[in-house]
């Protein structure tokens, strides 16, 4: 309570599907009923089609995807499962005594290396119950450069303020170009240019609003994609 929380939407949707695959009947279902889908069929032509979407390495941007299987080798598989996931959902397949030092370290150092050695403090606390049969793992790596970099010179240490508490840290002001404010329904968001024609949306709750009841009416996230196509497409007219 009162941490900040970040997800990948992307990874979790990954992990879903890939969950999917690895049951059957009513367990399927259930899970292919929460991304509203009706067969496994239209699941794996989903997930090739937000792969192919999201995945880029073109030198302006990079965005790699990554999945993996991890399976205790006290137990045996269908191979044909683990075939389906490497083809619909480029997961790579590992084996061995799941829960011991050497697979723990074997997974963190996947886990490295697929998000660029960012997240190596949390990756090293990632540990596997001994308990464990097997695990899946899906992980997102993003680079970009901003498309107008932020000054040094206008960055200086400003108060914010947590729930319990007040931390200065350094903020980093830019004048923003017009049209890249959005004023939508109990929050603001703005819009920063990336490398090529990318852009990050910024979005903040009005007081009093959370994060988690913009995301359940999706007034955010509906406003946000609206004034995304209206910018890009003021963009390319200019």
């Amino acid at each position: 309570a009162n941490e900040n929380s970040a997800y990948s939407p992307i990874n979790v949707y990954m992990a879903l599907a890939m969950l999917a695959e690895s049951t059957d009947g009513n367990s399927r279902q259930q899970i292919l009923d929460v991304l509203g889908l009706e067969t496994i069929e239209q699941l794996r032509e989903q997930v090739s089609d937000v792969w192919n979407a999201h995945y880029a390495d073109d030198g302006v941007t990079t965005l790699l995807l990554g999945n993996s299987l991890w399976l205790d080798e006290a137990y045996d598989f269908h191979q044909d499962t683990a075939q389906l996931l490497a083809e619909n959902y480029y997961a790579s397949a590992f084996r061995g005594d799941l829960g011991t030092a050497a697979m723990d370290e074997q997974q963190q150092a996947w886990l490295n290396a697929n998000t660029g050695g960012l997240l190596q403090e949390q990756a090293k606390n990632i540990k596997m119950d001994p308990s464990t049969i097997f695990a899946l793992a899906s992980t997102v790596y993003f680079a970009a450069d901003w498309e107008s970099e932020f000054s040094p010179k206008n960055t200086q240490d400003m108060l914010f303020h947590c729930d319990e508490y007040d931390l200065m840290t350094p903020f980093m002001r830019k004048t923003l170009a017009y049209g890249t404010y959005y004023r939508g329904s109990n929050f603001g968001a703005v819009c920063l240019e990336l490398g090529g024609e990318n852009s990050m949306w910024l979005i903040l709750p009005d007081e009093g609003v959370t994060p988690e009841q913009l995301l359940e009416d999706g007034a955010a996230v509906c406003g946000v994609r609206s004034a995304g196509r209206r910018y890009h497409l003021r963009q390319r007219e200019q």
